[in-house]
């Protein structure tokens, strides 16, 4: 198995098909004058099977973490999967896997999104990503005042 898609979202949709779709896709920034605040994020975590890696009968283990930047957890869940035959066994089989979580962030920093798979034999893959919880200042963030983005270029009149 191979982690195919991982990403963030502000929200989720799924059609009368089974079809998902992602409302605003790369969220992974918060502007919070105080703390703590409440967030909302969609979490969508893709694996794809390299070699008949799902056996029919078994079960998985998904797991979704939020952790603070110092290391505290701040939301989570564990949900077991069971492996049934695939519709098309010549294919490789798909999981998606959607979570959506409403959580407390209590300090500003680098928070760590982590969804992983654990397989029966204990063998584990997953991914991580980053959210930024910043501090607004005067219309700007703290980022631009610090030179880490630079302002769009003039343009010199025609």
């Amino acid at each position: 198995m191979k982690v195919s898609a991982f990403f963030l979202a502000e929200g989720i949709a799924q059609d009368a098909s089974g079809a998902y779709s992602a409302i605003r896709i790369g969220q992974n920034l918060v502007f919070t004058a105080t703390l703590p605040a409440q967030t909302k994020r969609s979490i969508f975590f893709n694996v794809v099977e390299e070699e008949n890696d799902l056996v029919p009968g078994t079960q998985v283990t998904v797991r979704f973490s939020i952790t603070s930047p110092s290391g505290v957890p701040v939301a989570g869940s564990q949900l077991a999967i069971p492996i049934v035959a695939k519709p098309l066994p010549d294919l490789p089989a798909e999981l998606t896997i959607p979570a959506e979580f409403v959580f407390s962030l209590p300090e500003y920093g680098e928070y760590a999104i982590t969804a992983s798979m654990m397989f029966p034999d204990g063998t584990e893959i997953g991914s991580s990503l980053p959210l930024n919880v910043l501090v607004p200042i005067g219309g700007l963030l703290r980022e631009a005042i610090e030179g880490q983005f630079a302002p769009p270029a003039a343009h010199p009149p025609a």
